[in-house]
């Protein structure tokens, strides 16, 4: 399966609405970068893929590209035109997500509002506004392992979540169960592959487990409080899928927020996180 995950993490499919959108974008001459950044932070296979693409070396950066708004930057519109279009062929694919649990289209709407929550979260903390749009795109691929994974275990993904109604087990360990391999591990292989800082690659990786990312504990935490709230809330999630989000006590305690604390912020930006989603959705 390694190998195979490896040749399959491009063709992650792209959501066909933000598709549509930037697309549009793509036909008006007076469109700039900025105007395409609200688009990418909300879809991430199309955000992974820019920022491989950005940290290549045909372009030859001094740095490491690691957020959304510098990875436009160094492309340049035509770059992003051309990537857009070779993501076009592959958003068939998404009605696969429903059986882990999400609605249609439900993974990248969930994926988008744990960036949200990421960057809302880092903010509240008072983090750097570099550090803040770093969590923010980590948030966005949290779930990436879930993108390569799927193409192999959607004939048995529907078991899988019966199995967690059924034993309201984590996930983790049911995809280890099932599968003999779980999505932080994928999203471990895809990282060591991809020109993604320390810091995010740990958020990613250890976003279930935050005790384990070491020096990245308080970024994992983030994410991982993020990803809990979104499922709280039922972003991008079946409502028979509602509710089973568990939060780490430790994952507060390495933030200094309660759960209450976080639930607090999350309801305080409830309103914003649909409306964008409500745009994307038009």
């Amino acid at each position: 399966m390694r190998k195979e995950t490896k040749l399959r993490i491009g063709n992650s499919p792209t959501f066909p609405t933000i598709l549509d959108k930037v697309t549009l974008l793509t036909e008006n001459s007076t469109t700039s970068p900025e105007d395409y950044k609200m688009y990418f932070e909300c879809d991430p296979s199309l955000a992974l893929k820019l920022i491989i693409l950005a940290n290549s070396s045909f372009y030859s950066h001094p740095r490491k590209i690691k957020t959304i708004k510098d990875a436009i930057a160094v492309l340049g519109i035509n770059t992003l035109k051309s990537l857009i279009y070779a993501s076009s062929g592959s958003f068939a694919e998404f009605h696969k997500f429903v059986g882990y649990g999400f609605e249609v289209e439900g993974f990248n709407k969930h994926s988008f509002a744990v960036s949200m929550l990421s960057g809302i979260i880092a903010q509240k903390l008072e983090l750097s506004g570099q550090e803040c749009e770093s969590l923010t795109v980590a948030g966005l691929l949290h779930d990436i392992g879930k993108l390569a994974l799927v193409q192999y275990i959607k004939d048995l993904a529907d078991k899988m979540w019966a199995a967690i109604i059924t034993r309201k087990d984590n996930i983790i360990d049911i995809e280890n169960s099932f599968f003999k391999i779980n999505h932080t591990k994928v999203a471990e292989l895809i990282a060591s592959q991809n020109q993604m800082n320390d810091d995010q690659r740990a958020a990613i990786i250890y976003h279930h487990n935050p005790d384990d990312a070491g020096t990245s504990r308080v970024s994992a935490s983030i994410v991982h409080c993020a990803d809990f709230l979104a499922r709280k809330l039922g972003f991008g999630l079946k409502p028979e899928f509602v509710g089973f989000a568990k939060m780490h006590k430790s994952a507060g305690e390495i933030l200094g927020l309660t759960e209450d604390d976080l639930l607090k912020l999350a309801e305080e930006n409830f309103e914003e996180i649909e409306q964008r989603l409500q745009i994307l959705s038009e």
